[in-house]
């Protein structure tokens, strides 16, 4: 049973979700900026109502979904589309061919939730409603928009506005609303420091994660991090790597970062990770590799056991979207163009605890 408190606002909205569970409308979008119990609103939508899935576009933000909700989650991908082939194009690289796993209208009535909506891109957004299902899609619409597209979920059935009891005296909340609404963002009590200047080997070992904008920045944070922990030449067991492509029959998933649990050496055809304290091993994994793939109707992620990593103590702000950390380190090298504030804004609200902001 469910002896969820909600808020007002929150209250408002599940009057408006259980209206929409008695009507004959296909979709209902809920929006609101970090703090205000989007995820717990969705997850109460999920205890309440029975649902075919709740799914979100990264396998990540599944996982942060399942940790904040006891539900189960999946990436969309893996729910609605399915391998229909695999092979090896003249030049060596995999490719691969994706399919709906539904015809038109096969979910006609199943309930779907979608969390982090804010992230689905059109594409995927008319292929999933052209299934039938009823959808219920929960984002922020202060976050950056899709790699590729147009935001599908973009226009709300209902708003919420209220900040949560627990989030209201988070300066990372604070700050984060201020830049959303045009401000700057300051130092903010011990929780929120910001300084000009240079990354230290203290702030790397304080950091749960450091983001930045750029791969060249990532890239360096990364060899930084590396030779502060004293490893060289490749990767070795123990280190953090990030996983770039998804391996879900494994459960590993685009975003994740996981522990290497074998030194790898180049040429070796598998890798060794630490997958929830168990030791997994993929076959055919590369290390910073590039695999290509074709999906019949959709254009987006790759979804196959074949996977690649890459160094782990540094991702980019882009790569970092559905994923949250206890502290944050931020290089804020996004230069001044558009959609800048939305990218500080997702890169402040990537931080659970504290964060450190190099400018």
């Amino acid at each position: 049973m469910d002896d969820l408190i909600l808020s007002t606002g929150q209250a408002a909205a599940m009057d408006v979700v259980d209206a929409f569970m008695r009507s004959e409308r296909k979709l209902l979008s809920i929006h609101g900026l970090a703090g205000t119990g989007k995820s717990t609103l969705l997850g109460h939508v999920g205890r309440m109502y029975p649902h075919d899935a709740m799914c979100c576009l990264t396998g990540k933000a599944a996982s942060v979904m399942r940790e904040k909700t006891g539900l189960a989650a999946c990436t969309i991908h893996s729910y609605f589309y399915h391998l229909v082939d695999k092979h090896v194009d003249e030049d060596g690289r995999k490719q691969l061919t994706f399919a709906p796993k539904h015809v038109q209208g096969q979910l006609w009535g199943n309930l779907v939730l979608v969390d982090e909506s804010s992230m689905v891109p059109d594409v995927i957004g008319r292929q999933l409603m052209m299934t039938g299902a009823r959808v219920v899609a929960c984002g922020d619409p202060g976050q950056l928009r899709p790699v590729r597209g147009e935001p599908f979920f973009d226009e709300a059935d209902v708003m919420l506005t209220e900040i949560q009891r627990q989030a209201r005296e988070s300066p990372i909340i604070r700050q984060a609303w201020a830049v959303r609404q045009g401000n700057a963002y300051r130092p903010d009590t011990d929780d929120f420091q910001c300084r000009g200047g240079i990354v230290t080997p203290d702030d790397v070992r304080w950091a749960d994660i450091m983001l930045c904008y750029t791969n060249r920045e990532r890239s360096r944070l990364n060899a930084m991090a590396r030779k502060l922990h004293g490893h060289a030449g490749f990767p070795r067991a123990g280190e953090p790597i990030l996983c770039l492509k998804n391996a879900a029959q494994y459960d590993v998933w685009n975003g994740g970062i996981y522990t290497l649990a074998a030194d790898y050496e180049p040429g070796d055809d598998v890798m060794q990770v630490v997958v929830d304290g168990a030791w997994v091993t993929i076959p055919d994994a590369t290390w910073d590799g590039e695999i290509t793939s074709q999906v019949v109707g959709f254009d987006e992620e790759e979804y196959e056991p074949t996977t690649t990593f890459d160094y782990g103590y540094a991702l980019t702000v882009h790569k970092a979207q559905g994923s949250e950390w206890p502290r944050v380190l931020l290089v804020d090298d996004y230069p001044m163009k558009p959609y800048r504030r939305e990218w500080v804004y997702t890169a402040l609200t990537r931080a659970v605890r504290s964060i450190r902001v190099i400018r």
